[in-house]
């Protein structure tokens, strides 16, 4: 029995060991399977990543440029398109080489017509030209004469202050040419003046606009190059470049005049000044030849009678007239618009004396929360508090809106404004200015004199950068296209097209870094 049992257990350890055997043998089978597969697979991944790179792409690190290949390509096409607009504006400066539809027949006045070099900046190497009229009574201008230089506001250039329409009625030059010469000037962007990109402008560029104007005037005159000898006379935006000038260049004139301001807003105007602007580039009178975005225009009849008063007092055909001859606004005006009278604290260091002059419907001053602008009294009393002690005067007209010169009554406001004119500046520069003295403590705001601009000189024309710049942004996609027809869309031509890729990739990415820079210099810097 013992040797039974042994036997049997033999002969079950031979069994188990026997399936033992021919599991592993089963198991060695499927793993040899399963290495020849894995073989038969990286095989075939191998000849797949060499059809693809013989396709021009792959998954190789010399050909993982593809995905950032198109990607740089898009941004240098983006790139080139920024450039060549940026240089499209640049040959935008030129002016609209139309004259302002200004009256050129007034009686026993005589008007000739200017132009100045101006830069926006003391910095920039790029000059634009400034045009505008100098009329005058006689056979010319005395040396000891003052001038005033009429300022526009936004949209509206030359014809505001000397309209060719009645000009009998509304012509502000007509009115006061008897006593003093008037230079009626177009602000860059305007009419015959150069357009420079939108942003570039505000009011404080105007300011210095302004006061390289006066120097070249001056020029002009035989004056000295910082003669004080000028009354400024602003309207609207025209009023916040007149106070910016004043403060920014004391003792260089004689008097201010600040039209269609008041120290007051109406909240509600800026809604409808919305609803009735729009780009310049696509408004009739200005598609096709203004292709900057940051231009703005009026849209409409409407978007100009806001600015008359509802009564009587306004005449339909001057308002068709006025929306026929409207000029232009900049981004960099509008963001501006409201400096120089957001705390009111600023015109308290004027040194000149000032004239206020507002319609009490006004629909940019009034209704406001904080004055009645229908009482003269009360205006006069708000208004006077943000100058110097008793130097400041205000007129409010009545039954007249915004654009005070183009009402029926515009020649009763000329009178008292040249009435003001004469009592207190006079009209001779050899006699003693009279000087404020301003109340520096409750100015809020540090106000310092700026330099006075003298350089007389033209600068460099932004045609001919601009032209440069356009050679510029036709030759480098030229060269960039070529490279990547030759090294990509036909690699047979070479020897390493993933090198020649990768090489393609960074001169596209050298082209729309310079574009970057060039667009940059381009829309603000010059």
């Amino acid at each position: 029995p013992t040797t039974s049992i042994g036997n049997a257990n033999n002969d079950e350890e031979s069994a188990v060991a026997g399936n033992h055997s021919n599991l592993d043998e089963e198991t060695g089978e499927a793993g040899g399977s399963a290495v020849k597969l894995d073989a038969t697979r990286r095989d075939d991944e191998v000849e797949r990543e060499e059809e693809t790179a013989q396709a021009g792409g792959g998954g190789s690190p010399c050909n993982r440029g593809c995905c950032s290949f198109w990607a740089m390509s898009v941004t240098a096409l983006l790139a080139s398109a920024l450039g060549l607009y940026a240089n499209v504006l640049f040959l935008d400066h030129a002016p609209l080489l139309e004259r302002s539809d200004t009256a050129s027949d007034i009686a026993g006045v005589t008007c000739e017509r200017l132009s100045f070099p101006v830069r926006l900046s003391p910095v920039t190497p790029v000059s634009y030209p400034v045009g505008g009229e100098l009329c005058y009574a006689g056979e010319s201008v005395r040396v000891d004469q003052i001038v005033q230089v009429l300022v526009s506001g936004a949209g509206y250039g030359p014809v505001y202050w000397n309209p060719s329409f009645q000009p009998d009625t509304y012509s502000y030059v007509a009115a006061v040419s008897g006593s003093y010469p008037t230079f009626n000037y177009a602000r860059p962007g305007v009419a015959e003046s150069g357009r420079p990109f939108g942003l570039k402008t505000d009011v404080d560029v105007q300011a210095f606009v302004l006061a390289q104007v006066i120097v070249h005037l001056n020029g002009h005159l035989g004056r000295p190059a910082d003669d004080d000898g000028v009354m400024v006379v602003g309207h609207s935006m025209g009023s916040l470049i007149t106070q910016a000038h004043a403060l920014a260049y004391p003792g260089t004139t004689r008097g201010a005049i600040l039209t269609g301001y008041l120290h007051s807003v109406n909240p509600n105007n800026g809604k409808e000044a919305r609803e009735n602007s729009g780009f310049a580039m696509v408004d009739e009178k200005f598609a096709g030849r203004i292709f900057d975005f940051t231009y703005l225009t009026s849209t409409g009849v409407e978007g100009r009678r806001q600015f008359y008063s509802g009564g009587d007092n306004t005449d339909p055909a001057m308002i068709s007239w006025d929306d026929k001859t409207k000029e232009t606004l900049t981004l960099g005006d509008v963001f501006t618009l409201g400096s120089y009278r957001a705390t009111g604290n600023e015109s308290k260091a004027l040194l000149v004396p000032t004239l206020v002059v507002s319609g009490d419907e006004d629909v940019i001053n009034c209704p406001s929360p904080v004055v009645d602008c229908t009482d003269a009294e009360a205006v006069q009393q708000f208004e006077t508090q943000f100058y110097p002690p008793d130097c400041a005067e205000v007129l409010l007209v009545p039954d007249t809106g915004h654009d005070l010169n183009f009402h029926r009554n515009a020649m009763e406001t000329f009178v008292s404004i040249l009435e003001w004119s004469l009592r207190v500046v006079g009209n001779n520069s050899t006699e003693d200015a009279r000087r404020c003295v301003p109340d520096r403590e409750d100015t809020g705001a540090a106000v310092l004199p700026g330099k006075i601009p003298l350089d007389r000189s033209e600068g460099v024309s932004p045609s001919l950068i601009g032209g440069l710049l356009l050679t510029f942004a036709l030759i480098l996609p030229l060269l960039g296209w070529a490279t990547y027809w030759t090294k990509v869309v036909r690699p047979n031509n070479s020897d390493c097209p993933e090198l020649s890729r990768r090489f393609c990739v960074i001169g596209l990415q050298a082209i729309a870094l310079i574009y970057v820079i060039f667009s940059f210099c381009v829309l603000f810097l010059f």
